[in-house]
């Protein structure tokens, strides 16, 4: 799914480049898993989604992997993940912000 969103743009413009840094960086490696989306993602990623709604799908099921399997960390653009438990959330944009004011 990641995969699937982050190439939108690298093919709507035409930068052959930046698919294939994106194709080559999601590939499953010894210290990155690429995790298929199963029915108790699926599940799970509904259960989410009931509790705030406003979060997408793709969201929910990127949560959801991250919480079944047991990962520390989710990072994400979606600040309303923040309000979810069962794994820590951290935000991109507190990355970038942080990187300004130095």
């Amino acid at each position: 799914m990641t995969l699937a969103e982050v190439l939108v743009k690298p093919l709507m413009s035409g930068n052959v480049t930046l698919q294939e840094t994106y194709e080559e960086a999601l590939r499953g490696s010894e210290s990155f898993a690429v995790i298929p989306v199963s029915r108790d993602i699926l599940v799970a990623a509904a259960k989410t989604r009931a509790e705030i709604s406003s979060v997408r799908l793709a969201d929910a099921i990127h949560f959801a992997t991250a919480l079944l399997n047991r990962c520390g960390t989710l990072l994400t653009n979606d600040s309303r993940l923040k309000g979810l438990t069962g794994i820590r959330v951290l935000l991109l944009s507190d990355f970038r912000e942080h990187d300004r004011d130095k």
